[in-house]
């Protein structure tokens, strides 16, 4: 989302980011509309299941993950229905984190935002899955308050 309106901004004149900082989302170049949530036997709550990131003891409570699959499901759309920005590259930097163990979103897929800047561009691999375990999350914020310093 901060790429889609990152672009948009620029469309109508506004100021940029500093900097963009892209966790667990692969770059456009990847993105050939298909989306691991859709399709499967197992719906949404196997996907919310696979994808980690959501205790257990949450997901060991129906009416808790019954309550929470609309709004997943809302936030889910948004996502997949963005579509691919201008093709022309952001005058913006642009640092990316892919976990090491992220089967949606590794670092090859995520290597492809260089390609979305014309300017500095970063990747970091931090540890975790799609959803960063806590040395990751630890390292993303050094990170971000290093190249906002």
């Amino acid at each position: 989302m901060a790429w889609s309106l990152t672009h948009a901004l620029r469309e109508r004149g506004m100021p940029l980011p500093r900097k963009l900082f892209l966790a667990a989302s692969r770059a456009p170049l990847h993105d050939d509309g298909a989306w691991a949530w859709e399709g499967r036997d197992d719906g949404l709550e196997g996907y919310l299941r696979e994808m980690g990131g959501t205790p257990a003891q949450v997901l060991a409570e129906p009416e808790l993950v019954a309550g929470l699959l609309p709004t997943l499901d809302a936030d889910l759309t948004v996502l997949s229905t963005l579509g691919p920005g201008p093709g022309e590259p952001l005058p913006v930097p642009i640092r990316a984190f892919a976990g090491t163990e992220d089967p949606e979103s590794p670092a090859e897929r995520m290597a492809g935002w260089r390609q979305e800047t014309s300017s500095d561009f970063g990747l970091e691999t931090v540890p975790g899955g799609h959803f960063f375990d806590a040395a990751g999350e630890r390292q993303v914020i050094r990170t971000i308050s290093y190249d906002l310093a």
